[in-house]
């Protein structure tokens, strides 16, 4: 690509006619940013890193999954766009720094966008959303969202490159809980189908991390970042754990025997070792929540497989915010080993062992 080699393909991502990257002469840039991008060398290289970035990842997927990918390029353009938008008068300085800012984002996006594990090849989807505030927003949100009078929604998910029912499921499913993660998504009219959509006054993130890869047992990360702009952002997570046989999501009786005390025994571990955690002063950690039976709440959490990490060394309890202690006390995971359960579990519920990921 020639040092405006990106505006050519911001012309094509915003449906002009035609696409003339090769072409494209750095004397016609008429724009802040296209005069930007060709006066500046590092911005020049930052625009042919991407553009042979995103070209090995097309020739590198299967014709249905670069469809994908090429639209979300287009939406990714036009969230730079609007993006750099904001520091077109404050400088070619601060506006180079934020394109550069973009650029380093997309490009690491593009060249980690395909990874190997345990003999599946992923690809990592990236999208980036805006939608416009309207009367949603006051002064003082608009003085701090990332985009000054839209909301904003960055995503980011994996696809298994796999013509196989079991993955083909696994895609569908992965993709629609990352979406009801995030709290811009459309219902569909049969009330069984989601998109991807902004939220006005809102900067949204949500991504996935995937953990293991096994035979019978595929899990994941959904987390979820959520900024109203008031006090401090929130967020959330849920862990996604799929059987990839059953085309399902794994349920407790699968791990545990039905009729076993399982649920007092994890909970019976969450609580040592939120004592160790969380006392001070004498205090016990369930002071917390006074109005509340912290034990009954601790119940709760742990019978929800969505709260549970699953791996080789056992099952983690993970703790959201203010579940268990303030904001800022957030413990981290609970382990409950393997070898604490055996009295309790499935005898054909099977252990996943540890895996290596590659990328490309």
């Amino acid at each position: 690509m020639t040092k405006a080699g990106f505006i050519a393909v911001f012309f094509l991502a915003a449906g002009s006619i035609g696409a003339h990257a090769a072409s494209f002469n750095c004397q016609k840039a008429n724009t802040k940013q296209e005069k930007a991008i060709c006066a500046s060398t590092a911005l020049s290289a930052a625009d042919d890193q991407m553009d042979a970035a995103y070209r090995k990842l097309l020739r590198s997927i299967p014709p249905q999954a670069a469809t994908a990918i090429r639209e979300e390029q287009r939406a990714w353009l036009r969230f730079r766009r609007l993006n750099c938008t904001q520091y077109e008068e404050q400088g070619e300085k601060k506006l180079s720094d934020c394109l550069e800012g973009v650029y380093r984002e997309r490009n690491d996006d593009l060249e980690h966008g395909l990874s190997t594990q345990a003999g599946i090849r992923f690809l990592s989807h990236a999208l980036y959303l805006t939608v416009p505030d309207g009367d949603e927003a006051d002064a003082h949100i608009r003085e701090v969202e990332e985009i000054p009078g839209y909301g904003t929604l960055e995503a980011e998910w994996l696809e298994a490159l796999s013509d196989s029912a079991e993955w083909k499921a696994w895609n569908a499913a992965i993709e629609g809980a990352a979406q009801e993660m995030a709290r811009g998504t459309i219902v569909g009219k049969g009330g069984n189908s989601t998109k991807w959509a902004a939220l006005p006054a809102e900067d949204d993130e949500i991504s996935v991390g995937l953990e293991k890869v096994g035979p019978d047992l595929v899990t994941a990360t959904i987390t979820g970042l959520y900024d109203g702009h008031g006090a401090h952002p929130n967020h959330g997570s849920i862990e996604f754990n799929w059987l990839i046989r059953e085309k399902r999501e794994l349920k407790p009786l699968d791990v545990f025997l039905a009729g076993s005390d399982w649920v007092e025994a994890l909970r019976a571990a969450c609580d040592r070792d939120l004592h160790k955690k969380l006392d001070q002063e004498g205090e016990s950690y369930d002071q917390w929540i006074p109005n509340m039976d912290m034990q009954a709440s601790i119940r709760k959490i742990v019978g929800d497989s969505e709260n549970w990490r699953i791996d080789e060394k056992g099952i983690s309890i993970v703790w959201q915010p203010y579940a268990v202690a303030c904001y800022a006390c957030t413990p981290e995971p609970t382990l409950i080993p393997w070898s604490s359960l055996k009295g309790i579990m499935n005898s054909s519920f099977a252990i996943p062992a540890g895996t290596k990921s590659t990328e490309h």
